[in-house]
């Protein structure tokens, strides 16, 4: 869950340490499938990141914090940002670096595409890796399909900018997702509102930046 891993938990565990130093966290990364297992089983506490819809299961319950748009996002400079008007075949003359099959970027990804389309695309990249498609972009053409939310600070920064091509039905919740019935203790509880906290900045930020774009 690449905008949990990069901007949200990094900000809350750290607002979480400075209030209780000697509490250990322990943050589990991997496909979404081995995450729940993990959670239904008691291995792992909560999950954050884009909630399924609808839910995965019923002995899960998803809260959420705020939405999410993905965007076609590029380095600033790139030959797009100069055409007045990008079409698919625009879009289909650069390298992409994607999610891996089964995360729900993916699946809009391919949606944009039809398969034989998809098949004609210069050599893919997958990962879901943030600092591997940060790198990827800023060193060459490529382009990305990513939450607005994840380029913040390149951003600000003026390394990376989303391509003014609309993503209609992209909008997702972004939110944690905990064990039905669970009783979260006072630790946990205090993260969780960290996280929550987070997040409200981040959207805000997202949205100044945005903003900072338009104009």
């Amino acid at each position: 869950m690449p905008l949990a891993r990069s901007h949200i938990l990094p900000e809350a565990i750290d607002r979480l340490m400075r209030e209780r130093p000697n509490v250990l966290v322990r943050v589990v990364d991997g496909p979404y499938r081995d995450l729940l297992h993990g959670l239904r089983n008691g291995e792992i506490d909560m999950l954050i990141g884009a909630l399924r819809d609808p839910a995965p299961i019923d002995d899960v319950e998803q809260i959420a914090l705020f939405d999410d748009r993905l965007a076609i996002v590029a380095r600033t400079g790139h030959p797009l940002f100069a055409r007045k008007k990008i079409g698919e075949a625009d879009l289909m003359a650069y390298p992409w670096v994607v999610s891996p099959p089964g995360a729900p970027t993916r699946d809009y990804f391919e949606s944009m595409f039809p398969p034989a389309v998809r098949r004609k695309l210069p050599g893919l990249i997958e990962t879901s890796s943030l600092i591997v498609v940060r790198g990827a972009l800023l060193r060459s053409d490529r382009l990305t399909l990513i939450s607005q939310h994840q380029i913040v600070t390149e951003q600000s920064l003026g390394l990376l900018a989303p391509l003014p091509v609309p993503t209609p039905g992209s909008a997702r919740s972004i939110g944690l997702t905990i064990r039905r019935g669970w009783r979260p203790t006072a630790t946990h509880e205090l993260l969780m509102r960290h996280i929550r906290a987070a997040c409200a900045e981040l959207d805000g930020a997202a949205a100044r930046a945005g903003r900072g774009a338009a104009a």
